[in-house]
């Protein structure tokens, strides 16, 4: 089953909470769809963000990339962009595991 935008936003909002956790940030739990990429992480954390996300959709960081012409704004944006271009999580990632269990 395909997600939808809503939860592939809540998808990308877990993995992105994950990274600023990792990091030992104390703004991720204040984060929403409207979370601007430019204003929660710095580059490297971007691009273990976007690896991880990468590695859940099977897919290349460029794919990702591509789908917003390279230019992340916000999680609701990525969200809506993912959702037109295919890109979702398999089914058997830990992430799309944890999402199942909030639907």
């Amino acid at each position: 089953m395909p997600l939808t935008e809503t939860h592939l936003g809540d998808y990308l909002l877990s993995v992105m909470h994950g990274v600023l956790e990792d990091l030992g940030a104390d703004e991720a739990e204040s984060l929403g769809p409207d979370a601007r990429f430019a204003d929660v992480f710095d580059s490297m954390a971007m691009v273990e963000f976007l690896g991880l996300v990468a590695d859940d959709c099977a897919c290349e960081m460029a794919a990702i990339e591509e789908c917003v012409d390279q230019r992340f704004s916000t999680v609701e944006h990525l969200a809506r962009a993912m959702s037109a271009a295919g890109l979702a999580p398999s089914d058997n990632t830990e992430s799309q595991s944890q999402l199942a269990a909030l639907s």
